[in-house]
């Protein structure tokens, strides 16, 4: 638990303001906004090891929710698909905002549009799920 809480911390820190390299050219901010990116979906992977309800889930859910607004279409492309991964009902509305504005190309994988589409489905999807178990009993 204290790795992936260090993790989190250090990824938060990443995503949030990329590496120390210097940036010149426009090929190094490419770089830096593709790290930027990964880092922010293994933000979503060291938090799927914290529990929900504590502090450091809380902060890197909220470093993924502002990622949305980001300059870079990979970085916010990157953020929307994390909280769809975290089943973040809380970036509902912020996913639906991006479904509706925001037809900028992530390189290789589509627009932020369709990530963002993609991971609402996911989080209704898996509330379903969670609503037909909670049925059953």
């Amino acid at each position: 638990m204290d790795a992936a809480r260090l993790l989190t911390k250090q990824l938060c820190e990443i995503a949030q303001n990329g590496s120390s390299a210097e940036i010149v050219t426009d090929r190094d901010r490419e770089d830096a906004d593709s790290g930027r990116g990964m880092a922010a979906e293994g933000l979503s992977h060291s938090l799927d090891y914290l529990d929900r309800r504590t502090k450091d889930y809380r902060r890197g859910v909220n470093v993924l929710l502002s990622l949305l607004t980001d300059d870079s279409a990979g970085v916010r492309g990157d953020a929307a698909y994390s909280l769809g991964y975290l089943n973040e009902k809380r970036a509902l509305e912020q996913l639906e905002f991006l479904v509706e504005s925001d037809f900028e190309i992530c390189p290789g994988i589509g627009t932020v549009s369709s990530i963002a589409a993609e991971s609402i489905e996911w989080i209704r999807y898996h509330r379903k799920l969670q609503d037909d178990d909670a049925d059953t009993f």
